[in-house]
Formats: C-alpha cells, structure tokens, sequence
C-alpha cells in the first residue's frame, strides 16, 4: 500500500468542515471552449496509475487529502450531481448518435446507458446533458441542414455508379424537391416494378417537407421500396418534376401506379406517365369511411360490414357490385352523401370489380398491407426531425426491409414447409413458389376437398366445368373454362391467374414454361440441390456398412474378403478342444 502523505497547506478533516479555493492553473484546449483545471500540489500527493488499497475507505482518504491541498472537497454518492463532475464521454456522444439513427431520442439513450452502466450514479451525466448534447448537434446543422443532406446524396452519386440524386430550389435557393435511389433499388424496381405505390402522405420533418415513398411488392409478398423522395409543396407541377426524374433513373414506366386520391397527382401521372394505368388505394379510400359518414352508423349498425363484404373482394362482377352497393345505400338512406356518391363515380379507379384481369399483386385489395407500409414509414418520419435526421432514419428502416429480404429468401431455398394434403400439386406447389406464396396457394389446394366439379361442354376448344364449393351459398357456383392444348385456363373467382394458374377450382397443376430450368424444376417431380444441400444430405445420410470387413460401401453378400467366423463357431470350437483334451 502506498504511504499517504499530507501536505501542510490543507489537512482533511471531515467532510464538511473546510471550503477550499482551488490552487492551480487554468488551461484552455484548441479548437475548444472547455477550460481545464490542474491542480498545483507535491508530486507525492497526486494519485497515480497503479497505486492500491487495502480497501475502499484508505483509497477515500488518500483521494480526500489530495482533494484538500488541491483546493476543492469531496463527499461520497452525491458527487456526480455537480456539474464539474458531470461530462459526456466519446463513448457516450457515440451511443446518443447511434439510437438516433433508430429514432430513439436523448432520454431513452440515457435510460439504456443507465441499465447498462449499472445505475444512474454509473452514468455520470444527466438526462439533460444527453438533451443538451443532441441540441447542440441540431444547432450546428440547423442552418446547414438542407445543404448537408443534398451534398451527402450528391457525394453517393458521385461515387456509387448506380446511385441517382436530384434536386431544384426556389428563387431564394430553398430546396424544394428531392429525389433519391439506389443500385438495389434499381435491381428491385427491373423484377417486381410491374405496379408501384406512390404515396403522399407522410410529414417527415420539423420543415414539414412531404415524404414520398415508392413501394412494390416482391416474390415474398413484402413491400420493397424503390426509391424516396421530399417534396416542400404538392403541386401538379413539382409532381411532375418528380415523376420525371423517377422516369430518368428507372427507364421504364410502371404498368400500373397506385395513389391516394390527390387530383395533383393524378395530373402528373397522365402527363408523365402516359402508358401506365392509374388506380386508387382502396386503404386510403375505405379508411375515411368513419369520418365521412358518421361514427355512429359505422359502430352501431351492420353498414360498415356490409359495405367492405362488396368493396373488399375480387369475386363480384361490376353488375353485381353495383347492385349490392344500391342495396346498402338504401337501407341506410345514404343517398344525400356527396362522399359516397363522389367515391361511387371513381368506382372504376378503386373497386376491384372493375379490373379483375389486371394482377395487382395486393397491392390495393389488403388493409394489411397497407397499415404495413403505414407503420413502417412511420418509425421514419418524425416531425421534429432535421433532414439529415430523417435520412439517417430511412437508410436504417431501408436496410432492416432488405435483411428481411435477405432472410425470406435463405428460409424459401433452405426449409420446406409443411404439407397438409397428399396430392402431388401441393408437393409440386411447395418446391415452385416462395415460402411466403406457398401458404396462399396452399390454402386454395386444401379447398380443393370441398369443391365437386362437373364437365359441361366444349366450346371453341375450352372444355367448360362448373365448379361447386360448399363453403359457398348453396345457389352459388363458379365456372372455369380450360383449353388442353396449352393449359390456359380461366376462372370466374380470377384466382387462378392471380396465383398463376392455382386455385382451388383448377387442379392442374402448375409448372414452369418448357424449356426453362431452374433450382424449383426438374424431371420425375425431383428438385435440383445446390452443392450444399448436398453436402448436408450426404453428411447426414446413413451408408451401407459390410458386417464382415466392417467397411462401407457395399454388403457381406458381395464382400471380397474371406468370411469371418462368428463368435458362436469360435465357442463350439473351444468347447471341442477342452473335450478332447479332457
């Protein structure tokens, strides 16, 4: 233990009993306005690296001499309550940056770094150092903020071959537009861009710029975004600029776009994107129901139900639905609602009656989906976020959606899921589709033991069947038309073109085109094994084993080596030895 010294100038006493002047010199470091303190005391006072105790109160009491020539106090529990004892480490300024990144704030950081340090004392700051620190950042990129997140952007283009950026300001040179997207963004957009969202209805930052998201749909039935954008205004005129530059970046235009119901935006669709087919999000219409036509009514009656059982599907013709939407308007005497009557005369934009052929990939037919992609943008926007904020936030919400991405696909090559039938088509079904899709068309495979189906006639080379399902209405009944020469077949329902030829209607089953072959195809119903699968198989793959050599590979009936006598010969020829001896 080392010798405690203490100096004559400043002897400790107790706790309380003295109020020191601090004796020292003041130091200022570069480039920094935080003044440091060093003490002017006998070398032999100052504590060093290395020295012990034999417990923690003779450590006390050396530090309390020390603190006592130093010129300042010290008192246990409370001391980092002082602000010459509260400071936030590199450590610290780093874990407050990186929970931003997910969208958690300063007083959530710090509750983590309590938990993890092991209390607040552990700390050694407070909940409103960690506020103030994350303040100064927001003032330091206040003024800058727009410049530094188009210069960021602007920096990946410049270095990132497949990376697009653009942007425009106003007279004043305010941004008013920004667009971006990426290498992987453009590869997602080449596979699954046949129908895209575009949305404009999220207010992402404390500039209450327009977020504006463009989002598909991929092979495992989760959204995949696109590309992103902010918008400061929401006119026909900034619609187009951005449709121009998302033309610009991804060449070709969507097959189908779907929207809210902005007349702006419809504008610039039909100027830009000429050759695309504009639809509305059901999810965007249907959720302003309550609100339009009254809490009450939806709550209290049977309207609500009644209204989404014809909205809601894809199995009512437009005569039919029509039909059905008169019925309901009149019983709840709605026919003065401007609002009903107004969404009735778009009909053909939102009902899926009216595009039955068209495949939409669910896009516009699942309030799933579409709280889905609500949520998820949501975490994104925060409206007392900066833009440098906001962009930290997308490419961590980005990069969670493309593992997620990266998993579905390792779980589709790698597992198989559970089959519930013996029929060939769902085996077959299991080995073509990804693990995602699979579960849809399984359920349409099982509903196959509750349809019966009657051949009618033939009629311009369609063999015509009408098919009964008896978890339907007992008057109802659907109808599918199949043509043997190229098995194209057509069904009333319109699933078995949704699921490419897989509903529980049609038992045919489905197969890639001729003269393609990929790891989900193969002759005699057997699946192609990548070099892993196997490696795995073989590994765990019990092999023939001789029971005379004891070698594997082959069986005793066919082994080259002399046959080895067994142990029954062995005893019965000992036995005969002890008797001819005896």
């Amino acid at each position: 233990m080392a010798d405690t010294i203490v100096d004559d100038r400043a002897v400790f006493t107790g706790f309380d009993s003295l109020t020191y002047a601090p004796r020292g010199i003041e130091i200022t470091l570069p480039n920094s306005s935080e003044k440091h303190y060093i003490p002017d005391v006998l070398e032999e006072l100052k504590p060093k690296v290395g020295m012990t105790f034999d417990n923690m109160d003779q450590a006390f009491a050396y530090y309390c001499n020390y603190a006592a020539a130093s010129g300042f106090g010290v008192r246990k529990e409370d001391m980092h309550f002082l602000a010459s004892s509260r400071k936030l480490t590199q450590l610290q300024k780093h874990m407050i940056q990186s929970m931003a990144k997910i969208n958690i704030g300063p007083v959530r950081a710090f509750n983590v770094m309590r938990t993890i340090f092991g209390g607040f004392e552990e700390v050694g700051v407070s909940k409103n150092d960690c506020k103030n620190f994350k303040r100064e950042i927001n003032l330091f990129i206040n003024e800058y903020d727009a410049e530094m997140m188009v210069g960021n952007l602007m920096k990946k283009k410049e270095h990132l071959p497949d990376f697009s950026c653009e942007y425009f300001t106003d007279e004043e040179n305010c941004l008013v537009g920004l667009f971006w997207s990426d290498g992987e963004s453009k590869r997602n957009y080449q596979v699954f861009g046949d129908i895209m969202s575009f949305d404009a209805t999220y207010r992402s930052n404390r500039y209450s710029m327009v977020f504006v998201p463009f989002t598909g749909i991929d092979n495992h039935n989760n959204n995949v975004s696109f590309g992103a954008a902010l918008l400061a205004s929401e006119t026909t005129e900034t619609y187009k600029w951005l449709l121009r530059c998302f033309l610009k970046a991804f060449v070709k235009q969507p097959d189908v776009v779907v929207t809210d119901q902005d007349p702006a935006m419809k504008k610039a669709i039909e100027d830009v994107f000429s050759g695309s087919r504009h639809r509305l999000c059901m999810w965007h219409v249907m959720h302003k129901l309550s609100t339009k036509v009254g809490v009450t009514l939806c709550n209290t009656t049977d309207f609500k139900q009644r209204i989404c059982d014809i909205v809601w599907t894809d199995s009512l013709s437009p005569s039919e639905f029509e039909v059905g939407w008169h019925s309901v308007i009149q019983d709840f005497d709605l026919s003065d609602n401007n609002w009903l009557g107004d969404i009735y005369d778009m009909r053909e934009s939102w009902i899926p009656a009216y595009y039955r052929d068209e495949l939409m990939s669910g896009l516009m037919r699942t309030t799933s989906r579409s709280e889905s992609e609500n949520h998820f943008f949501g975490q994104v926007c925060n409206v007392r976020s900066t833009l440098l904020e906001f962009l930290t936030h997308f490419e961590t919400a980005i990069e969670s959606q493309r593992h997620n991405q990266r998993k579905n696909d390792h779980d589709t090559r790698y597992t198989r899921p559970q089959l519930k039938t013996d029929f060939v088509l769902e085996k077959q079904a299991s080995q073509i589709y990804t693990k995602t899709l699979f579960l849809d068309v399984q359920v349409e495979i099982v509903g196959i033991e509750k349809c019966i189906n009657v051949k009618l006639e033939n009629i311009d080379g369609f063999t015509k069947f009408f098919i009964k399902d008896f978890d339907q209405l007992c008057n109802s009944y659907f109808e599918v038309m199949y043509r043997p020469e190229d098995t194209t077949i057509h069904c009333s329902c319109r699933r078995a073109s949704e699921l490419n030829g897989t509903c529980k209607y049609n038992k045919r089953p489905v197969r890639v085109p001729v003269g393609y072959k990929s790891k989900g195809s193969g002759v005699h119903n057997k699946r192609i094994k990548s070099k892993q699968e196997e490696a795995i198989v073989k590994a765990g793959k019990k092999s023939r084993q001789c029971q005379n050599c004891k070698e594997y590979g082959h069986y005793a009936s066919t082994c080259s080596k002399p046959p080895k006598k067994t142990g029954v010969n062995t005893k019965e020829k000992t036995f005969d030895t002890m008797s001819a001896d005896s």
